[in-house]
């Protein structure tokens, strides 16, 4: 019963990931965060990725600390419920010239919530932005932790254009299509939203850009009014 809308994203569960690279003396690492409702707080497997133990003092190093483990990577349970500070800390170990640089890609996630690069004395060092700057460049050795605060945020649909027609689809399944938004291709920051007959948002989730190319998947609830007995879910 419903039909996809590229429009604004609806009240639901945070569901992303972000990554930011840090690197040192030639060497780098992709430490990832986020929310979804498939994860928990601990390790999930196919999700979650553990960190080897630190190198030699004097070299490179880098790693999310989280529930006293290391991780590459390390995503949280994401609920509506929950739409408060998640604080991960950064482990970082200096390489001989005392100099790290972090990086990571700020064109997306201003909508997603507030995203803080902070140090561990409440930003006396350190106090940045991410939504508003993609770098920052660490010399002090001593300054051994990061943390980066994320508060997600609640998104609530706008209802559907003007004069655009439903077309009811009592069915479930795999749909493939090619979608513009005003005519224009799909781009990394667009959202496909779906939403039934009355305005009511259905589910949305955020395109995937791949080799120039856009797809998602996105879970979509309701009841087809044809069987009254059975609930579609």
């Amino acid at each position: 019963m419903f039909f996809p809308v590229l429009l604004a994203v609806c009240g639901q569960d945070p569901d992303f990931n972000f990554t930011i690279n840090v690197s040192g003396g030639g060497y780098g690492y992709d430490l990832v965060i986020g929310f979804s409702l498939d994860a928990s707080d601990k390790y999930d497997p196919g999700i979650d990725k553990y960190a080897p133990p630190p190198s030699p003092p004097g070299t490179f190093d880098a790693a999310l600390w989280w529930n006293n483990d290391r991780w590459y990577s390390q995503i949280v349970h994401g609920d509506t419920s929950d739409l408060i500070e998640h604080a991960w800390n950064i482990q970082l170990q200096y390489p001989e010239n005392d100099f790290i640089s972090l990086h990571w890609d700020n064109g997306c996630i201003a909508p997603l919530g507030t995203f803080i690069l902070q140090d561990a004395f409440g930003g006396e060092l350190v106090n940045v932005d991410m939504t508003a700057v993609d770098n920052v460049t660490l010399d002090n050795p001593e300054l051994r932790t990061i943390q980066l605060k994320v508060t997600p945020k609640l998104y609530f649909p706008k209802q559907p254009p003007a004069g655009f027609e439903f077309t009811p689809i009592p069915v479930s399944g795999t749909f493939i299509g090619t979608i513009t938004i005003n005519g224009q291709s799909a781009k990394g920051c667009d959202w496909l939203a779906a939403f039934d007959e009355n305005g009511n948002c259905a589910g949305s989730r955020a395109l995937i850009i791949n080799d120039g190319l856009a797809w998602t998947n996105i879970p979509i609830y309701g009841d087809d009014s044809t069987t009254p007995d059975v609930d579609e879910g």
